[in-house]
């Protein structure tokens, strides 16, 4: 069981990898050095997103582990934690957005339009929240054990995360038509993860 699960989270972590090399080499080619730069710092932020929660996704795997055999306690766990990373990852989103034209200033790159400036930092600080709490719902499947479905769900979060910042660059070719490709792709996953949590 133990290299079961282990073999389960090498493909939850190759598979996005190995398709998002490809596609990240075409984002760069067609959006130009100083938009990709951005991407990619936009795909830090968003990685690192998840210190919000302040440890509460690993208080949550305990907590769940411990009490899994009660779906009452289980159930009031997950709110709980679910509510209270909300409320810290929004209230952190809103002062980032806040703060924008600071950024555009510390950025300070001419290439780049002011106003497309402006909509990728509000795109990135509006994913934030949703990437915080699909890795929280990603915690309630590792608390449960239920490692064949949280690493499905993770190829699936990662390879939309490759994916549809690609496809909008067909839409719009530019850094707020990628960013708006990471933003969707984070309500998605929230969505698919929250329904396989209810």
């Amino acid at each position: 069981m133990f290299y079961k699960n282990v073999s389960f989270n090498l493909v939850g972590v190759a598979v996005p990898f190995l398709i998002a090399i490809p596609a990240m080499g075409f984002i760069a080619r067609e959006i130009g050095f100083e938009a990709f730069g951005l991407f990619t710092l936009a795909l830090t932020i968003s990685g690192v997103a998840s210190i919000l929660d302040l440890g509460t996704t690993k208080a949550l795997v305990r907590e769940i582990a411990l009490n899994v055999e009660c779906h009452k306690a289980v159930k009031k766990i997950f709110y709980t934690s679910f509510f209270f990373v909300a409320l810290i990852s929004i209230i952190f989103s809103v002062f980032g957005i806040f703060l924008q034209d600071f950024f555009i200033e510390w950025l300070n790159i001419e290439e780049i339009p002011k106003y497309d400036l402006q909509i990728s930092i509000i795109l990135i600080f509006s994913a934030i929240p949703f990437t915080v709490l699909s890795i929280l719902c990603l915690a309630y499947f590792e608390g449960v054990e239920d490692f064949l479905l949280m690493n499905k769900l993770k190829i699936f979060n990662g390879v939309l995360m490759a994916i549809l910042p690609l496809l909008f660059v067909f839409y719009a070719n530019n850094l707020i038509g990628v960013i708006l490709g990471i933003l969707i792709s984070r309500i998605i996953s929230l969505v698919l993860n929250l329904f396989f949590v209810i």
